[in-house]
């Protein structure tokens, strides 16, 4: 599973319409890659926000592309893991990126999203923690090292059949 932690506490190209999941990441994928040429990562945007409420507009936005590869969304997040302090575009981003991964390399089977809540005896302080897992095609080791690297893919074959430019978790 990949785990990711956070401490709680001009382009002009005008609208476009599009149809379909496939269009709508294509779209999404080229505003992103024209987004960052154009002014590179952005800086942070701290705000109090509740994760079950987060993780719910997620569940809603991920659930359809589960379905259209025949999977089954599994979501544990308590309402008790409560508020975080971070940037909620960021974190948002970075997930839906990570799940929607899930749902495409994935196909009749199984996406899970575990939420929990963590006191780091190091720090002092509670975490976030946001694991997902799957039971699709896997990553060999060599391959998780490259996960979040600038247009990184599994290798030609997988960029090939899934499609994707291999930006999505390194915006992130």
């Amino acid at each position: 599973p990949v785990m990711m932690k956070a401490r709680a506490g001009g382009g002009g190209r005008g609208m476009r319409i599009v149809r379909g999941i496939d269009q709508v990441r294509r779209a999404f994928e080229s505003a992103t890659a024209e987004a960052m040429q154009a002014f590179g990562n952005p800086e942070m945007y701290l705000e109090r926000f509740s994760v079950p409420s987060l993780i719910d507009e997620i569940a809603a936005v991920v659930r359809p592309l589960a379905d259209q590869r025949g999977n089954s969304l599994a979501i544990d997040c308590a309402p008790e893991v409560g508020e975080m302090h971070a940037d909620q575009t960021k974190v948002r981003q970075t997930l839906f990126n990570l799940l929607s991964n899930r749902c495409k390399f994935t196909e009749r089977g199984m996406v899970w999203l575990h939420v929990r809540r963590e006191r780091t005896a190091a720090r002092g302080a509670d975490e976030i923690a946001f694991e997902v897992a799957d039971s699709g095609i896997g990553l060999s080791e060599e391959q998780m090292a490259r996960l979040f690297q600038d247009f990184s893919q599994a290798d030609a074959s997988t960029a090939k059949k899934y499609g994707g430019t291999g930006l999505g978790l390194a915006l992130s």
